[in-house]
């Protein structure tokens, strides 16, 4: 990297449209530039100022340009009669022109009072103190920084501070991690519930709410989305959050508890080796989502993990309605900083059970669902071959009616007329993607219960952070006969026994207890 100040501003012509071109040089020549391999140089150590590239004068325009190119003079005025001509004749795409090697040689000598406005390399932001929650959650510590001994650069993989990859360097920051607390953090949105919270959701169609219940301090609500699947909301409070053990305690253990949370490589990515903007890690069996995440058993898991554990099989055996809940054997650990969030996706995999439950710690988050792009319009795009008549017309789906007769009568449509069709169709859709139809806040301590798997099959749901920093915990079922052959040696990973009189219970007695 370097600061480069713009020198010549010039016109060409490609493939039939006009594109502007410009010239930069580096504002310190004497330094090589970023891209130069370590040990070689880009060229003389002391730049040659006074030799430049030949001049000439327009005959047309009497616009003055430099031989920008070696096949000879070229007017760059795009304004003019004689723009991307060569000898009086009108260049084209399959003319071959090189740049003039004595225009890329010249430099600029700039004023010796022309400084820099700041340094590229980023500045290692101070140890915080102990327990001040606002460094350790700027956005800033999530950037990469540049090793102060090695001068590589160093991205933030772990959230628990900047570790050097170079070989043979060894340079290690680990961030003072404070305590966090939910009142610093939370202070931005809204008041923390002391009884029964109050909830804030939207709603369409095909998306429809159920009821609204109490389960002691806890209020439910229950969602229905399409054949029998579930969307059940539990909304803690401070009275729940605050008791001994509970999500505010949990909250401060956090960076203490050996998370070991990382950004990992994704698994599709338009840059090889991209990771993660959020930080995860595995508990019980094996689970792949978007990231290639390693698993550690329950056996070796952090307390805090187990806890929360404990707390989500509470709360998915209450979501349960028609059949018991199968065992929660997978827990995966996320954080995020200000700014992060999971973009769209679905809990489908074919190895994982109908039931997902997800806890809430820290920041508040934004938790939106939307049907999938082929059940909504019925085609992943907008071009005709996309449409796929076999999908079903599911309930809320876009012009239902339109849809049904469409499928009916595909087969039996000429290629033109399933053309006229479907240009017809689409035309009545502005919008890229599908709506959202059902929307929520998810505050810290809350539960949110997936329960079906038509819900992951026909819709995708994202969650994104509100504030400063955010933790989650979410349970699966992962079927273990499914599990890849290279994981059957893991099948002891989701063992968990929790003894009768240690399970949660829902503080059940904890108004009561208040109104005595």
């Amino acid at each position: 990297m370097g600061h480069f100040k713009p020198v010549l501003l010039w016109w060409e012509e490609s493939n039939g449209c006009v594109v502007a071109k410009l010239r930069m040089e580096l504002l310190n020549p004497d330094g090589n530039s970023w891209w130069v391999p370590v040990g070689e140089s880009a060229g003389s150590a002391t730049p040659n100022y006074t030799k430049k590239a030949r001049r000439q004068m327009c005959r047309t325009c009497n616009e003055t340009h430099p031989h920008i190119f070696k096949q000879g003079f070229i007017c760059v005025n795009k304004t003019c009669k004689a723009f991307w001509t060569l000898n009086g004749a009108k260049l084209t795409d399959g003319d071959t022109l090189d740049y003039n090697p004595a225009f890329i040689a010249e430099r600029t000598m700039w004023d010796a009072e022309i400084r820099a406005p700041f340094s590229l390399v980023p500045k290692v932001l101070p140890l915080n103190e102990e327990n001040d929650h606002v460094y350790s959650t700027m956005r800033a510590a999530y950037k990469g920084i540049v090793c102060p001994q090695c001068h590589g650069c160093i991205q933030r993989k772990r959230m628990d501070g900047y570790f050097c990859e170079t070989p043979g360097c060894g340079y290690s920051r680990p961030q003072l991690l404070p305590t966090l607390n939910i009142r610093a953090i939370e202070q931005a949105h809204g008041a923390q519930f002391a009884g029964h919270a109050i909830p804030c959701h939207s709603i369409a169609d095909p998306i429809k709410r159920r009821q609204t219940s109490f389960e002691g301090p806890w209020r439910v609500e229950t969602f229905d989305a399409v054949e029998g699947s579930t969307v059940k909301q539990f909304h803690s409070n401070e009275t729940i959050n605050s008791q001994p053990g509970g999500p505010n305690e949990m909250l401060a253990q956090m960076f203490q508890a050996g998370l070991e949370l990382e950004r990992r490589p994704m698994k599709q990515s338009v840059v090889p080796g991209q990771l993660t903007s959020h930080f995860s890690n595995n508990f019980g069996l094996p689970y792949k989502y978007s990231a290639n995440v390693p698993s550690t058993p329950f056996a070796e898991a952090p307390k805090l993990v187990t806890d929360a554990l404990n707390r989500m099989i509470w709360a998915g055996t209450k979501a349960s309605e028609d059949e018991p809940m199968l065992p929660l054997n997978e827990v995966l650990a996320l954080g995020y900083y200000k700014d992060q969030q999971i973009g769209f996706h679905d809990d489908g995999e074919k190895e994982l059970g109908p039931t997902i439950v997800t806890f809430s710690f820290g920041s508040s988050a934004k938790m939106e669902i939307r049907m999938k792009n082929k059940y909504f319009y019925g085609a992943t795009g907008k071009n005709l071959e996309t449409y796929d008549p076999s999908q079903p017309v599911v309930d809320g789906c876009f012009e239902p009616e339109t849809r049904a007769r469409m499928n009916q009568e595909w087969a039996g449509w000429t290629e033109s007329e399933r053309a006229a069709e479907f240009k017809a169709f689409k035309k009545r859709y502005r919008k890229k993607n599908p709506p959202t139809c059902f929307e929520t806040i998810l505050r810290h301590g809350d539960f949110v219960i997936m329960q079906g798997k038509p819900l992951q099959k026909y819709f995708e749901h994202q969650i994104a952070n509100l504030g400063d920093i955010r933790f989650a915990f979410t349970a699966r079922h992962v079927i273990p006969e499914l599990l890849e052959a290279k994981d059957h040696d893991k099948l002891h990973y989701g063992d968990y026994t929790l003894a009768p009189e240690d399970a949660y219970t829902g503080d059940m007695d904890v108004l009561a207890e208040q109104a005595q």
